[in-house]
């Protein structure tokens, strides 16, 4: 038994390789930038976890907290 391998090769060079990295390394050094590629390591780093925050408030509790702040600032306000 054979396997055909053709289906496996590489096929010819790009011929606008020469070009799309000449153009890669002008970007590069007009906006002082470095392009990555796709598989660099530094984009395969875990996303850490979310931080854990307030729970979600409802329109009641909002509503209430910015009554107690414009409360607070009116008294600042007296104050000066």
């Amino acid at each position: 038994m054979s396997v055909r391998v053709k289906a496996h090769t590489r096929g010819p060079a790009d011929p606008l390789t020469p070009d799309i990295e000449a153009k890669r390394r002008r970007f590069q050094s007009k906006w002082g930038i470095a392009m990555v590629s796709a598989n660099d390591d530094r984009l395969a780093a875990p996303i850490p976890d979310p931080v854990p925050g307030p729970a979600p408030m409802s329109l009641a509790e909002i509503a209430e907290q910015l009554a107690e702040l414009s409360k607070l600032a009116a008294q600042i306000g007296r104050q000066v």
